[in-house]
């Protein structure tokens, strides 16, 4: 598609989904399982290296940054002792947007309040866009 035939529309949009990444996890499934209070929905070796990479994924029913804020309270006072322990790396919040091929822009707003949660808590924030079709 030729950049002529694009639309310069201005779009704000929710986001596709959002997760809850956990890069260098030197404890077991298991173990990280019970240190988090919560089940992961991926978990699996690190690329580079001995250790691991955990995921969790926010429902994608109803409203998404409230139900990804309300897990960033669960997870943070734990999240935050594992990474002083050592246990794992940073973990961030992985917000993916889409961005349509017939537009020239595109836009995400991001709720105060859910950056002020992550912040609390030093989760990083990524925002991860992908090219999608309007069908």
């Amino acid at each position: 598609m030729a950049t002529t035939d694009r639309k310069l529309e201005l779009t704000n949009q929710h986001p596709m989904s959002i997760v809850f990444r956990f890069p260098a996890v030197s404890l077991s499934r298991e173990v990280f399982e019970a240190t988090l209070s919560m089940p992961v929905d991926r978990f699996e070796p690190s690329k580079d290296g001995p250790l691991s990479y955990a995921q969790i994924d926010v429902p994608e029913d109803g409203d998404a940054w409230a139900s990804a804020a309300t897990i960033a309270e669960r997870l943070g006072p734990a999240t935050t002792a594992s990474v002083e322990r050592g246990e794992m790396g940073q973990p961030w919040a992985d917000i993916a947007v889409s961005f349509l091929d017939d537009r020239m822009t595109t836009s995400l707003f991001i709720p105060s309040t859910f950056a002020l949660v992550l912040g609390r808590w030093g989760f990083q924030i990524e925002v991860s866009v992908y090219l999608t079709s309007p069908d």
